[in-house]
């Protein structure tokens, strides 16, 4: 069976719902060693890939009574990793370092969650034309008849549809992990395009696909599915009002109505906006872009701020991208880290994770945060020092001011 398999059967071996285990499995998904982790560090991102980190001692044992550790029973990208608290999975994916030094009594394990694998996988190439169906205009299925490139359609298709497209060749190819999906369109069509030969990872082309308005959130989860939500996991700011508590919108509140809505530290700082200009740049010849904001400039001043994104391909991509990045750089920049003991939270691992909303209802004195904040990172470790896992959460405040807003100025 495969660790997806064992854990929606409970077929797993477990203390008690309360204490968090690892499971790694092999190549086939199969589970081949439980137990209890020690000094670890789960951090759960937006956008980006979870990553963990772990040590074992070299004579813990695993839930069925054995040494866990022997010569080289695991190693980066051919074992893979799922963290669980109890029956509850909180995240997997694939180990990708081990650790171990002369004269120590323990090893370290690194692992990132499934989305990491497409920072390690392009669009496909082969460069002899002699290969059935790889002439010059062809190289793979959804090609047009344009020169030169791996995949190109000739009529703008919905942003999903081009991504579809190319998770559908790269992950038909032999030997890649069964990451799945199934994704809707999000109403903006446009024309794309990889060249052949294209030396970006599928997640270079996936961000720059999802800062194309509205744009769209993305995350993979424990059983290998691949997910997005336009323009956010949690919903459409513009479409709600983001200053009621009550809304259904928000996935918890926390206001100290109990001991489970008060955090367990929170602190509050605020550093004025990054910019009320900015302007976009990439690495390739597309012109760059420069926006500005008269109102924020108005209120603050010109402050200027200028971006490198890189490989971007598409004229629209990079007017896009350098847009939202001027509708985050003019609100107020506010670090409110939050903590939390997850096993005062009833189901905390259903309702908390990166890319929902919550509401934050708290007064510091100086400042009363009284808004509801997006989860962009959660970071959960258990160094022994209070006897249970904490986790502290990242958070950005939520505005209902439009991605697309500025207009072009100098």
């Amino acid at each position: 069976m495969s660790y997806i398999t064992d854990l929606t059967t409970h077929a797993l071996p477990k203390d008690n719902d309360r204490e968090y285990y690892v499971d790694f499995f092999d190549q086939n998904l199969d589970t081949t060693i439980s137990f209890r982790p020690e000094n670890w560090t789960c951090e759960l991102n937006l956008r980006e890939p979870d990553t963990i980190s772990l040590d074992i001692t070299f004579s813990a044992l695993d839930m069925s009574g054995a040494t866990i550790v022997t010569h080289d029973f695991i190693g980066p990208y051919r074992n893979g990793w799922l963290l669980r608290q109890g029956w509850v999975p909180i995240q997997a994916g694939l180990i990708t370092s081990v650790t171990t030094q002369k004269g120590s009594d323990f090893m370290t394990v690194g692992g990132k969650s499934w989305l990491h694998y497409f920072e390690r996988r392009q669009f496909p190439f082969n460069g002899d034309p002699t290969v059935s169906g790889n002439d010059e205009g062809q190289l793979e299925s959804y090609t047009g008849s344009k020169p030169g490139f791996g995949y190109n359609l000739d009529t703008s298709i919905d942003v999903i549809t081009h991504l579809t497209h190319i998770l559908d060749k790269v992950l038909a190819k032999t030997d890649s992990w069964p990451i799945t999906y199934s994704l809707s369109t999000i109403g903006k069509n446009i024309k794309y395009d990889v060249p052949l030969g294209d030396q970006r990872f599928v997640s270079d082309m996936i961000g720059e696909l999802s800062d194309i308005a509205p744009g769209f959130d993305y995350r993979t989860t424990w059983d290998m599915i691949f997910q997005i939500a336009s323009p956010y996991f949690y919903g459409d700011p513009t479409t709600f009002d983001i200053t009621d508590s009550t809304d259904s919108h928000w996935a918890f509140v926390f206001d100290n109505s109990s001991d489970a809505k008060t955090p367990f530290d929170i602190s509050f700082t605020n550093n004025g906006p990054i910019a009320t200009h900015v302007s976009g740049y990439n690495s390739i010849d597309i012109p760059a872009v420069t926006i500005g904001y008269g109102p924020g400039q108005d209120q603050f001043g010109r402050l200027d701020a200028s971006y490198d994104f890189g490989d971007i391909s598409n004229a629209d991509a990079l007017d896009a991208k350098t847009s939202k990045q001027l509708a985050f750089d003019l609100q107020p920049q506010h670090e409110i880290p939050l903590s939390v003991l997850p096993n005062n939270i009833t189901n905390f691992w259903t309702i908390f994770k990166p890319g929902v909303a919550i509401f934050v209802d708290q007064e510091l004195g100086y400042h009363r945060i009284d808004s509801g904040q997006r989860i962009v990172q959660m970071s959960i470790s258990d160094d022994g020092s209070i006897g249970e896992p904490i986790c502290e959460i990242g958070l950005n405040q939520v505005y209902d001011t439009a991605d697309n807003i500025g207009v072009n100025e100098g």
